[in-house]
């Protein structure tokens, strides 16, 4: 079971909801406006060096600090809990994901901008962003998945990723469904 190190939550007022995807709508009769999407609680947290924002079902924004490339351990933290099925080690799933390295900072793969969503059994795939960092999600849910270089790529990241020898990796992963 992966351990999990919080740092404190970075709640960011809700003044813009615009970014983050609200729209308001108001009545001819002068009603108060009502929301058309659920309110987030924070629109962005940040968890050992990764701040992410925006909602699931949405690309994410994710930024992150020097501090991140010294994890030693696989980590994961859930940024929205989900309310759906509950995926198993066994589960197969469909996820969005986005996975950048935390020394070049740079995205050197994402189902997001790809456009379509990555289905797999985990029985058949070894990379433990997935393996490890998917199991204990609901649908519906965002999670952050820190995986050291040594459990990453190690001294052979893929070519032309842009990624280091040994450079940990940060992925953020919608779980979109359990089929």
């Amino acid at each position: 079971m992966p351990h999990h190190r919080m740092t404190p939550a970075v709640v960011v007022p809700l003044v813009l909801a615009a970014a983050v995807g609200l729209t308001a709508c108001s009545s001819a009769s002068g009603a108060a406006p009502t929301l058309s999407a659920p309110v987030p609680v924070a629109s962005g947290i940040k968890f050992d060096g990764v701040l992410v924002s925006g909602p699931p079902g949405q690309k994410p924004v994710v930024l992150m600090d020097d501090t991140t490339q010294d994890t030693t351990e696989l980590l994961t933290q859930d940024i929205w809990a989900g309310t759906g099925a509950l995926a198993s080690a066994t589960s197969k799933v469909t996820v969005h994901y986005l996975a950048r390295g935390t020394k070049s900072k740079r995205t050197f793969d994402s189902s997001w901008i790809r456009g379509t969503a990555f289905s797999y059994d985990p029985s058949t795939l070894a990379f433990k962003a997935f393996t490890a960092g998917v199991p204990g999600m609901k649908v519906g849910g965002r999670r952050v998945v820190i995986v050291p270089g040594s459990q990453a790529f190690g001294s052979t990241p893929p070519t032309g990723s842009g990624l280091g020898a040994n450079e940990t990796v940060v992925y953020v992963i919608d779980l979109v469904s359990i089929p």
